[in-house]
């Protein structure tokens, strides 16, 4: 059972949490195999370095093997010179992972049920703006106590208008119900979900 709350802060009615998504006990192994796939999903692999047959130098060889006083040399595209070819370094790579599905529902379950066990879950009526105006979303939530907490909104569908009045505002992400992450879950310290996304995760995540 969880309270309702209105943008304005007030109490409004309860709702009754799934058991079978809030409710859960978190599993902490599967929770760290999504963390770890997520941050790995989000490395893009772009580094790249030249080595010494990529250099743009000459082949030749820079000065006579002998007589000159200086060390044997018979490229500039060497490692040890300066602009030269780099030993061992970074190549594209394609650093991205997947977990099955089962696991992937029961990431987002633990996650959502940590929250609510934390106490750091808050249910709204509904996020009602009637103009996408970032300081509307400042005052609902100064009005809720949660400003300026890093804060999650859920919506039960893509809402447009608190979309573009929240993606200023450092701390605070706009997600749907069915985009949920168990990193951006766990990451936030507010976690406030309208009505109807509760109806929406018990329908995803609950079977």
């Amino acid at each position: 059972m969880a309270s309702i709350y209105s943008m304005s802060g007030e109490v409004t009615g309860s709702v009754d949490l799934p058991e079978a998504v809030f409710g859960i006990e978190p599993n902490h192994d599967v929770l760290w195999d999504s963390v770890r796939v997520y941050l790995a999903n989000q490395r893009q692999g772009s580094a790249s370095t030249l080595n010494r047959s990529e250099v743009n130098k000459s082949g030749s060889k820079p000065w006579r093997q002998k007589g000159t006083g200086r060390a044997r040399a018979g490229t500039a595209r060497s490692p040890i010179w300066v602009g030269g070819g780099v030993i061992f370094g970074p190549k594209p790579k394609d650093y991205s992972m997947n977990l099955p599905k089962k696991k992937k529902r029961l990431a987002v379950r633990s996650a959502l049920s940590s929250k609510a066990q934390d106490e750091e879950l808050m249910v709204v009526d509904r996020f009602a703006l009637q103009e996408p105006k970032t300081r509307r979303v400042v005052e609902a939530l100064k009005n809720l106590g949660l400003w300026p907490r890093k804060c999650l909104l859920v919506t039960h569908a893509y809402d447009e208008a608190l979309w573009r009045a929240a993606r200023n505002l450092k701390g605070v992400t706009v997600r749907t119900a069915r985009s949920l992450t168990p990193y951006e879950i766990l990451d936030c310290e507010a976690l406030v979900v309208d009505q109807a996304s509760v109806n929406v995760l018990g329908e995803v995540l609950g079977g």
